[in-house]
């Protein structure tokens, strides 16, 4: 067996485990209890850790689902559809480490009432979400045309 067979045979294990991490944390973050007015330190750690769990989750499916299928299973997709999906994985583990890496440098703009960073962060979230759509969208709308032409 190649290398590229073996490799190619985690495409949607891959993907499968970050889609399990990220609706485990969409999970978390439904059903974690309301609390009462200034007891909120514990709640905000929990919904820190399942955000960064849910991102990891993102970044995991994404990149599970650009690794090239191996032999007669998989999702294949097309070269620039896997740049989407890089760059969607690639804008959303920004989007975590963002705020980590530049903490002082977002801190002191936010405190200078600057609000830069945050629609930077933001704007990550959304590069990411919608390049990683756009790319399963397209690769839909290319299934569903080679099926409706018959040469699935």
């Amino acid at each position: 067996m190649e290398l590229r067979s073996v490799v190619g045979s985690l495409q949607l294990p891959v993907a499968a485990v970050g889609a399990l991490l990220a609706a485990l944390a969409v999970d978390g973050l439904l059903s974690l209890p309301s609390t009462p007015d200034g007891e909120g330190f514990l709640q905000g750690l929990a919904v820190l850790f399942l955000y960064a769990v849910g991102l990891v989750g993102f970044v995991l499916f994404t990149l599970g689902l650009a690794i090239r299928p191996g032999d007669g299973y998989g999702v294949s997709f097309r070269r620039r559809q896997r740049r989407l999906l890089f760059a969607g994985a690639g804008a959303t583990a920004g989007a975590l480490l963002l705020p980590l890496v530049a903490f002082g440098l977002l801190y002191a703009a936010a405190m200078g009432g600057s609000r830069a960073p945050f629609y930077l962060w933001g704007l990550l979230h959304a590069v990411g979400v919608l390049s990683v759509g756009a790319a399963l969208a397209w690769r839909g709308a290319d299934a569903v045309r080679s099926f409706a032409e018959g040469t699935s």
